[in-house]
């Protein structure tokens, strides 16, 4: 898995915030299982348009639902992290 240096610009912002390590961990979880999707789906960080986050979204939302029956919803972090990442291309 690749890490780049916007996962880390992001993750060190929460540890300047004081957010426990547990939720950066959590944090990180949760980007890397990103990164894995979109490197699974051929998608470059940088190339993510709005439809690419709404799929992964809805992709989370599937298995959730295959384990039970409340759809997850994108901590802030996430949402966070998807908003910052495509910047601009909003």
């Amino acid at each position: 898995m690749r890490i780049g240096e916007e996962v880390t610009l992001f993750l060190n912002h929460f540890e300047q915030k004081g957010y426990s390590e547990n939720t950066r961990k959590m944090y990180c979880r949760n980007l890397g299982m990103y990164y894995e999707w979109l490197d699974y789906r051929g998608i470059e960080y940088l190339n993510v348009t709005r439809r690419n986050s709404v799929d992964f979204i809805d992709c989370l939302n599937i298995i959730q639902e295959e384990v039970d029956t409340n759809p997850i919803k994108t901590s802030d972090g996430d949402s966070g992290f998807l908003q910052w990442i495509i910047g601009s291309k909003l």
